[in-house]
């Protein structure tokens, strides 16, 4: 697997994913991959311009494929960080509708009550999720905030 930005080989584990309507949005709100301080797409701007393709073109390009788009990006640490930056949106934003739908559906599994060996599970399972740079605290704010919904449905 590649980063969706720079094409950097990805390790498993090691990916951190931007929901498509977040990127949809950075895009709308003028976010450029290509101007954005620490993404490098030098190799994928100087190949189209050998083709007489200019930047602005190749960014239109990008830009309409993003908005076509029907899935979540996967990028690297690097591209990831930039991301964040150039948006100035955090990993918890990104995160949080993900993490909360996990979250619901390991509450209901343990049926309102886990103990420490559950919780590492759950953890394990956002890490694979792709969401392995959140910290653990912030997790357990989300996962803590279905256990009140769970016992208010039951």
């Amino acid at each position: 697997m590649r980063c969706d930005l720079c094409t950097k080989e990805l390790v498993p584990g090691r990916i951190e994913y931007v929901l498509l309507r977040e990127m949809q949005k950075a895009v709308r709100e003028g976010f450029n991959p290509f101007q954005a301080p620490g993404i490098n797409l030098s190799g994928l701007t100087g190949l189209t311009g050998l083709f007489g393709i200019s930047d602005d073109q190749t960014y239109q390009y990008w830009r309409a494929k993003v908005m076509a788009d029907t899935s979540d990006w996967g990028l690297c640490f690097a591209c990831a960080e930039a991301f964040r930056k150039a948006t100035k949106s955090g990993p918890l934003d990104r995160a949080r509708p993900v993490v909360l739908k996990l979250a619901n559906e390991f509450v209901r599994e343990k049926n309102g009550t886990w103990d420490h060996q559950d919780w590492l599970n759950f953890l394990e399972r956002v890490h694979k999720a792709g969401y392995s740079s959140l910290p653990d605290n912030e997790i357990g704010l989300l996962l803590e905030q279905e256990k009140p919904r769970f016992h208010k449905e039951g």
